[in-house]
């Protein structure tokens, strides 16, 4: 009996055929992800087409439009017809013709996909043809009929609406940060081309974004693009290994040069592709001469035989893979290797103009300089360790809080700025230092050899990048308006050359609670540190705001007691007077205000007691002598009527609090003693620590100056306009003058 095949089995019919539509619909999803990619694809068809001068202009991050216009050879009438078609290419035939494709289409999907998911128009014009032809398509065909155009020679493709069918996609892309990739993307190619003119422009400005002249070469092409910072630092190296059948043409920095951002750019046989592995085993050489977490600049220009490159495993052709990697990457590892080891002679003073309104001899105070010879002669750098260890007691000008205190352990941590070569040992009072870098001639190799104590650049990020919010439904302080126009007003009034003096500086001696002197390549400079310290301080009230760490009282101070102490002090009440009404009226106001002051800014206040205060810096504890003008300060200088200048002037109240002490305040610690104890310990997410009593003396401000308020002014400061113009930065020497003083001697 033979079997007959049951034609309505409900388990048959469920694989079906896609309808060509669907297919080139996902097709095109694969390929153009985002805008930049139908940037590149465009842009990649106009250099295969030979143009040397190439516009790109974008409306709203290229999803309103995008429109590429290249003096390129043009793109004939008939091909015009099926030129958006999938799988219609001029650049191969067969498949063996992938083995030596040097072009970087070869697929013919890149405008066949453009039109799935844009509406798309081409205009061109071919050196033959006596006027430029123009059509319109829309997935894949031709719309109607090619139209004759005015034009010159070469194409112009406009792409509207992309992502019009795809509205999923269209809004999950953030219009910041497609014009960032798009950037990216143009900013490569025309660094690679330095013989064309790569333009990129946003629609209705008259100022492009990148432009890039034809006349450039790859250095200028870094300078333009990249800037001058690294430019001048680039190193360029030539290799060619016969046997391998590869060659490199690389830039790459120096020592010198160092970035938290890493920049690796590779083309291979002309095409823009990532290479972790490559990529990877580059970025390694730079370590053992670069600061953690610092990252050099690197273009590699990367030719190999075709026949040893595969550039079709990836949709975007983002990837590649070649023969005999391994091999090729450690020749590659040990041509830069020897490629650094040589330029290490680079590594000396190289002069940096500054500007001379603002540092100039002119500006210096000769009065101050007079009042401090004296005390520049006898510029010291003590032991850190030495005033941590077992330090004096002393006492605060205020009796009511003349009491011993208990703070945080100073922890023991690498520095954040470490010299690139390590000191020599011989002789060093022989030499002059020149370089930021080299650390001959510091003047703590004058006293005792110790480690030196300081932070680490992780203890200056941000607390919410350490410790796990815990209540989802807490409110995000970082979204208010207010907060972040204060942000903004403190990067917007950034004095960039006084940033850039700090972070290159080196560190060279105290002087009193109010100067340091500090060098930057061939000038000494005086800083005032006092000023600085305010500043920096409001910044982190700000950074920091509804996120601190909390310094805790064992016992809470009583408020109406500190209070009486300020007024009585200043003259306002006789010292008898316990019910004065101004005592009341400031006592009641912090009361009221005591749950904003709590959830922003940690300052404890509950039933007429300070509890805790917030922990602006790491490792520095406020002058607590100071807490009876602080909490006044709290009412009277604080507006409460906005929300906005509220924060401001409770940041600036704050960070007046904590500011290092002035060398009078000092000199009462050096002349009063302490009666009765008060213990302070300092919280924070995970632990509480307690450790050695802190001394406010000339020589715990001088620690905190060196290792807590200095090192953060390098990595987390924006230095205000007002300081480079105030007198607080002041030029007291420079090694070119000092050379003139010698050659009369």
């Amino acid at each position: 009996m033979s079997q007959t095949t049951n034609t309505n089995n409900p388990d048959d019919n469920k694989i079906k055929p896609l309808s060509s539509d669907v297919v080139n619909r996902i097709a095109a999803g694969e390929v153009i992800e985002r805008p930049a990619n139908a940037i590149k694809e465009m842009l990649e068809n106009s250099l295969d087409a030979g143009a040397n001068s190439i516009t790109i202009e974008v409306c709203n991050a290229g999803l309103k439009y995008i429109q590429i216009t290249d003096n390129g050879c043009g793109i004939g009438a008939k091909d015009l017809e099926i030129v958006c078609e999938r799988h219609t290419t001029s650049k191969l035939t067969n498949f063996e013709d992938l083995r030596t494709i040097s072009t970087f289409g070869f697929r013919g999907e890149a405008l066949a996909s453009i039109s799935y998911c844009a509406q798309v128009t081409i205009c061109s014009k071919t050196e033959s043809q006596k006027c430029a032809v123009k059509g319109q398509y829309k997935d894949g065909k031709l719309i109607g009929s090619l139209k004759s155009s005015a034009g010159v020679r070469g194409t112009t493709i406009r792409a509207e609406n992309l992502f019009y069918n795809l509205p999923q996609r269209r809004e999950a892309l953030s219009v910041t940060t497609e014009f960032k990739k798009i950037s990216d993307v143009v900013t490569k190619y025309a660094l690679f081309y330095s013989g064309k003119s790569i333009t990129l422009k946003k629609q209705g400005e008259s100022k492009p974004i990148i432009h890039t002249s034809i006349n450039s070469d790859t250095i200028h092409n870094i300078k333009t693009l990249y800037g001058s910072k690294i430019s001048k630092e680039i190193l360029e190296m030539d290799h060619k290994h016969e046997k391998l059948e590869y060659n490199i043409h690389a830039f790459f920095t120096n020592v010198n040069f160092s970035s938290k951002e890493k920049q690796f750019i590779l083309f291979i046989n002309k095409r823009l592709v990532d290479h972790s592995a490559l990529k990877k085993a580059v970025i390694s050489v730079f370590e053992p001469y670069l600061p953690k977490k610092g990252y050099p600049f690197v273009f590699v220009k990367l030719e190999m035989n075709p026949r040893h490159l595969d550039v079709n495993m990836h949709p975007t052709k983002k990837e590649v893979a070649f023969l005999n990697e391994e091999q090729i990457i450690d020749d590659i590892k040990e041509e830069i290797r020897k490629k650094l080891l040589g330029s290490n002679s680079s590594r000396v003073f190289k002069p940096t103009a500054t500007n001379s309104s603002t540092l100039s001899t002119s500006t210096v105070n000769s009065s101050k300089i007079q009042d401090l010879e004296e005390e520049l002669e006898n510029v010291n750098v003590p032991n850190p360790s030495a005033s941590l260890v077992t330090p004096p007691k002393q006492s605060f000008s205020r009796s009511t809080i003349s009491d011993e205190l208990i703070t945080q352990q100073t922890t023991q941590m690498k520095s954040p700025i470490l010299p690139s070569v390590p000191p020599k040992k011989d002789y060093p009072h022989n030499k002059v230092r020149t370089s930021v870098d080299d650390q001959t001639g510091q003047m703590d190799l004058y006293v005792n050899s110790q480690k030196r104590k300081t932070i680490t650049e992780e203890e200056y990020q941000p607390l919410t990048k350490k410790k796990k919010q815990e209540d989802s439904d807490e409110e995000n302080v970082d979204d208010l308006n207010s907060l972040l126009e204060l942000r903004g007003e403190i990067q917007g009034n950034t004095h960039d050359e006084l940033k850039l003096i700090l972070k290159k500086s080196v560190y060279v001696g105290w002087i009193n609670p109010t100067f340091s002197l500090i060098q930057f390549n061939d000038k000494l400079l005086l800083f005032d540190m006092n000023t600085i310290s305010k500043h920096l301080c409001y910044q982190h009230v700000i950074k920091k705001f509804g996120k601190f760490r909390k310094i805790v009282f064992d016992t809470p101070l009583d408020i109406s007691t500190m209070v009486r102490t300020k007024l009585s002090t200043d003259g306002e009440i006789s010292e008898e007077d316990t019910n004065n009404s101004l005592i009341g009226e400031i006592t009641t106001t912090l009361q009221q205000k005591s749950e904003l002051l709590e959830e922003y800014f940690s300052i404890g206040i509950d039933k007429g007691k300070l509890s805790y205060l917030p922990q602006v810096l790491p490792n520095h504890i406020p002058p607590l002598h100071r807490i009876p003008d602080f909490l006044v300060a709290l009412v009277r200088g604080v507006d409460w009527t906005d929300e906005k200048a509220c924060f401001k002037t409770i940041s600036m109240v704050v960070s007046d609090f904590y500011r290092l002490s002035e060398s009078n305040e000092i000199d009462q610690f050096d002349t009063q003693s302490t009666s009765s104890s008060q213990q302070l310990n300092s919280q924070d997410s995970t632990s509480s620590t307690s450790g050695s009593k802190p001394v406010y003396t000339k020589e715990k401000l001088q620690w905190i100056t060196e290792h807590v308020i200095y090192p953060l002014c390098k990595v987390d400061f924006y230095p205000p306009n007002e300081l480079a113009t105030g007198g607080c930065v002041m030029e007291i020497a420079n090694l070119p003058d000092l050379f003139k003083i010698f050659e009369r001697c």
